[in-house]
């Protein structure tokens, strides 16, 4: 190319081996690039354009599509709780071409990245690894940064079309509406704190796969006689109720035996969910989150010290 060669000549591009011969330069440079010119109309049509692109080929996962090019406090907090259980967390949000596959999720007979098997929620049944790769872990925990994130009392319920306006996703003819909801949920996240929500989540999973390292079983063994599939929501349950005991009301574990006793087939006795897919009611959430921590409460007492442990994560951030 032409400023390249202007910098070779001026001594300020050292030109390295082996040399490819002029032919094979020439035909690089003679490459016809196809190119598709489009005058944006602003942020929300140039997303549109990316998401009709991405309707071809390999179909992006409705999460993915949601995810891309989200920039609000509610979407960071999710992807960076999702990599960070994942396992495939990088310090930066930049990240170099070479480093990439040490945090690429793999099946097992490969020898780098991060085994698809290893990861949280395949480990413990609780997803998938078909889900997973469609990013249905992201989906689990934007529900649960939603529902700790707003009144209570109000509760919200769980589906697609809610997860689709918490991230300003919409179908064409719907670009310029606004989501309360969206609105709502990030008024809270930021009265909160983002890095408080973030820990918060992650103290409260930390205790969680404690008390399933403690059993020797998996989270879905735990809860079931027979392993059960697609189990999303129990987990979304057990989680929110330890969310509510050991955040909203401040207490500590104190007999984990006992809570062992208490989730050992809680799936087929205790949590009592619809079957079917589709909407997720928010009374029906918090029924049966109030309903468990009524079993789990003699398990806990008031905290009158800060743990020490909340700093100390499990599932940490790899350094690469």
């Amino acid at each position: 190319m032409a400023d390249t060669k202007l910098l070779k000549d001026n001594g300020k591009l050292i030109q390295k081996t082996n040399i490819l011969d002029r032919g094979m330069c020439a035909r690089i440079v003679r490459y016809q690039i196809p190119l598709s010119v489009f005058q944006e109309a602003g942020n929300k049509h140039i997303d549109e354009v990316f998401r009709r692109l991405n309707s071809g080929g390999r179909h992006l996962s409705k999460q993915e599509l949601r995810q891309a090019g989200a920039i609000s406090k509610f979407a960071s907090i999710v992807r960076k709780l999702a990599s960070n259980i994942r396992g495939d967390s990088s310090v930066s949000d930049v990240l170099d071409l070479n480093t990439m596959k040490n945090i690429s999720i793999t099946n097992k007979h490969l020898d780098y990245g991060i085994a698809v098997e290893d990861i949280f929620w395949v480990k413990n049944n609780i997803i998938t690894k078909e889900d997973l790769r469609q990013s249905k872990d992201e989906e689990v925990i934007a529900d649960i940064v939603t529902w700790i994130s707003i009144d209570k009392d109000k509760g919200v319920r769980s589906s697609s079309d809610i997860l689709n306006q918490l991230y300003g996703y919409y179908d064409y003819d719907q670009i310029g509406s606004e989501s309360s909801l969206a609105s709502q949920v990030e008024i809270q996240i930021q009265k909160l704190n983002e890095d408080v929500v973030i820990s918060n989540i992650q103290f409260v999973l930390d205790k969680i796969i404690e008390i399933i390292n403690d059993s020797g079983k998996t989270f879905n063994s735990l809860l079931f006689a027979n392993q059960q599939a697609k189990i999303a929501r129990y987990f979304q349950v057990v989680f929110l109720a330890f969310y509510k005991l050991l955040i909203d009301e401040g207490m500590e574990v104190v007999n984990k035996i006992s809570i062992l006793g208490h989730l050992d087939k809680a799936g087929d006795k205790t949590i009592t969910l619809a079957a079917g897919g589709g909407n997720w009611s928010a009374k029906e959430k918090q029924t049966q989150i109030n309903a468990l921590c009524g079993f789990l409460r003699d398990c806990f007492i008031k905290s009158n010290t800060n743990d020490p442990a909340r700093d100390q994560w499990i599932t940490r951030f790899k350094i690469f």
